[in-house]
C-alpha cells in the first residue's frame, strides 16, 4: 500500500489545505496520510527584502516544530526534504491534467501527492457537500502546538464577541511587487483594486460589520481611513482585535485565520489564505471580489475613481492600471484609450517591460507601425526586455504574437520580435520568402534588373549596387551585435518556416541567380570574374 502525501512548498494555507485534502483522501481510500513541510520557495525568501522596505506582510512559512504538536509530527511528517511530486499536485500543473476516481487511487501502488485544490475538481465520486463537511471536521483534528491552540481560541473568542461580520481579504502587495512574476502580469486577476473593495463595502455595510485583512499594512489603513471619511463606522482592521503578544508572522497568521473562519461571508482577491478559511469555516468556497462586479463595472469603478484618495505606492498603482487595461481589453475599449492607461502605468514603474509590451500591442492594433518600429528599436536593446517577453508567464504572449504576425516584414525590429517569439514558443511561423528577399543576392539581382531598362540605369547601377552592399554589411554587423548580447534574437533556419518551399522557389528566380553571379564574380575579380559574369548573365537570360 502506498501513501497519500501533502507536499506544498508555498504559503501557509496552501500547505494546510493540502494536509486536509490528504487526510480526506486517506480516509476515503484507506491509505496512510503523510505530509512534507519543506522550506519556503526561493521567491518567498526573496520577498522578505521587499516586505521590509514597504511594510508588507511576510509570506514565508516557519518550521513545522513551531506549528504542529510533537505527536502530529511524529505520526505524519516526512520531514523537510522536499521531493518533486507527481500528479495530481496542485496548480503547478494544469488543473485538469489529472483525473481519477477514488477506486483508482485506492488500487494504485504508488504514492499520490495531493494539493490544496478542492479534491472534487479532479477526483471523481466525491460528494461536494460531504467534502466540505469533512474539511471542517479535519480542521478540528489537526494537532497544533499549545501556543497556536491558544492563539486560535483567543481569536475565536474575539470574533464571537464582534458577531455578524464579513471578512474581506485584500491582496495588493505580492502580486504587484514580487520579482518572480510582477513583470509578467500573470497574477493580475488576484489583485484587489481598493476602488472595488470600497464599492463592496458600500453594498454590505448596512447589514454587517466588516473586518479587513490584507498583505499590505499601509494600504489597508488607507482604505479604512477612506471609509471613515465616508461615515462608514462599522469597518475594522484585523489589527484592532490583536491585543495579545504574537512573536512571529506565523502566529499572527493563525490569529487572522481563526478570526476569519468565524465570518458570515468571506470575500477574497484570490488568496489561498481566505479560500482555506472559507472552506473550513463556512463549508464553501469564498466569494471572489472580482465576481461581484462585471468587467464593465470594474472598469468604470476604477476609471472614474482613479484620482481619489485610494492611492497606494507607485508600483501598486501601476499594477492597478494593468488591471484596468486587462478589463478594458475585455470590454473592447479603444486602443488609443488603452495605450494611455499603460503610459500611466509605465510612468509609475518605468523599468517594467510588461507595460512596454502592452504599449507596443496598442500601437500595432492602431496600425501605427512606424511608431511601433521605432519604439521596438529603442527597447529591444535591453536584454531584460526579451527575457520578460519570452517568459512563459507573460500574459500578453498570445495576443501580442497574434497582432505581431500581421505586420509587414519591412519593419525589421518588429519582424525580429516575431521570429524570436515564434522560435521560443514553437508558434507556427511564416516569412521564409521575406527572409530570402533580404538576402544580399536577391537585393543585388533585383537592382540589376530594375536598372538595366535604360542607359541612365546602367550608368547608375554601380552606385546603387555599392549602396546596397554597404547597407547590407551594416545591417549584418548590427545583427551580430544583437545576437551576441542576446542569443534569443538568433533567427531560425529557413527550413524551420512553414512556407520554406516557397522560399526555395524564390531562390530560383532570375533576380536571385543574378545576385549570386555578381557576388561570385566579385570574389574572383582577379581571375576574370567580371568577364565571366557577362557570359553567366547571357546564360541566365536564356533559361
Amino acid at each position: 500500500m502506498r501513501r497519500i502525501i501533502a507536499a506544498r512548498q508555498d504559503g501557509l494555507c496552501s500547505r494546510l489545505g493540502a494536509i486536509l485534502n490528504a487526510m480526506y483522501i486517506s480516509k476515503k481510500t484507506g491509505k496512510d496520510f503523510y505530509y512534507y513541510w519543506p522550506e519556503s520557495e526561493e521567491q518567498m525568501k526573496l520577498w522578505e527584502n521587499i516586505k521590509n522596505k514597504n511594510n508588507f506582510r511576510s509570506i514565508e512559512c516557519e518550521l513545522e516544530k513551531n506549528i504542529f504538536s510533537n505527536n502530529f509530527i511524529q505520526n505524519y511528517s516526512l520531514g523537510d526534504t522536499f521531493q518533486n511530486p507527481g500528479l495530481p499536485y496542485g496548480l503547478k500543473q494544469p488543473k485538469f491534467s489529472f483525473k481519477a476516481s477514488l477506486d483508482e487511487l485506492a488500487l494504485r501502488n504508488e504514492d499520490c501527492f495531493i494539493s490544496h485544490v478542492p479534491c472534487y475538481s479532479y477526483i471523481e465520486d466525491i460528494d461536494k457537500e460531504e467534502y466540505y463537511r469533512e474539511m471542517k471536521a479535519f480542521w478540528r483534528q489537526v494537532e497544533f502546538t499549545s501556543k497556536i491552540q491558544e492563539i486560535i481560541q483567543t481569536a475565536k473568542a474575539k470574533a464571537d464577541k464582534l458577531d455578524n461580520f464579513i471578512a474581506i481579504h485584500v491582496r495588493i502587495a505580492d502580486v504587484a511587487l514580487n520579482q518572480a512574476y510582477k513583470n509578467t502580469g500573470y497574477f493580475v486577476y488576484k489583485f484587489s483594486p481598493l476602488e472595488l473593495v470600497f464599492e463592496l463595502i458600500k453594498q454590505e455595510i448596512q447589514d454587517y460589520n466588516i473586518v479587513l485583512f490584507s498583505d499590505d499594512f499601509d494600504g489597508i489603513k488607507i482604505l479604512k481611513n477612506y471609509c471613515l471619511e465616508n461615515n462608514f463606522k462599522k469597518v475594522y482592521l484585523i489589527d484592532e482585535f490583536i491585543k495579545i503578544n504574537l512573536n512571529s508572522e506565523t502566529e499572527r497568521a493563525f490569529f487572522e485565520l481563526a478570526f476569519m473562519i468565524c465570518a458570515k461571508k468571506i470575500y477574497t482577491g484570490d488568496s489561498n489564505f481566505s479560500k482555506f478559511a472559507s472552506r473550513v469555516g463556512l463549508g464553501r468556497e469564498a466569494t471572489y471580489i472580482s465576481e461581484v462586479f462585471s468587467n464593465q463595472e470594474r472598469y468604470d469603478l476604477i476609471f472614474k475613481n482613479k484620482n481619489n484618495k485610494l492611492k497606494l505606492k507607485p508600483l501598486q498603482e501601476a499594477y492597478k492600471f494593468l488591471y484596468l487595461y486587462t478589463r478594458g481589453k475585455l470590454i473592447k475599449r479603444s486602443w488609443v484609450e488603452l495605450e494611455q492607461i499603460l503610459v500611466q502605468a509605465l510612468a509609475l514603474d518605468p523599468f517594467n517591460n510588461l507595460y512596454k509590451i502592452g504599449i507596443l500591442e496598442c500601437l500595432l492594433n492602431q496600425k501605427n507601425y512606424m511608431h511601433a518600429e521605432e519604439y521596438t528599436k529603442k527597447i529591444i536593446k535591453d536584454n531584460n526586455f526579451l527575457k520578460d517577453l519570452l517568459h512563459p508567464m507573460m500574459i500578453f504572449k498570445d495576443s501580442f504574437f497574434k497582432i505581431l504576425s500581421s505586420v509587414d516584414n519591412q519593419y525589421e525590429n518588429l519582424y525580429l520580435l516575431y521570429l524570436t517569439m515564434s522560435k521560443k514558443f514553437n508558434f507556427k511561423i511564416k516569412g521564409a520568402p521575406a527572409r530570402v528577399k533580404k538576402h544580399l543576392a536577391y537585393k543585388l539581382g533585383q537592382a540589376m534588373i530594375e536598372n538595366s531598362k535604360n542607359i541612365l540605369g546602367y550608368i547608375r547601377m554601380p552606385f546603387v549596387l555599392m549602396k546596397i552592399y554597404t547597407r547590407y554589411k551594416k545591417e549584418q554587423k548590427t545583427y551580430r551585435i544583437l545576437i551576441n548580447v542576446n542569443s534569443n534574437l538568433l533567427l531560425p533556419k529557413l527550413k524551420e518556416y512553414a512556407d520554406y518551399k516557397e522560399a526555395l522557389k524564390l531562390k530560383e528566380h532570375l533576380s536571385y541567380k543574378l545576385g549570386e553571379a555578381l557576388i561570385k564574380a566579385n570574389k574572383n575579380w582577379y581571375n576574370g570574374g567580371y568577364i565571366k559574369l557577362w557570359f553567366e548573365i547571357l546564360k541566365l537570360k536564356k533559361t
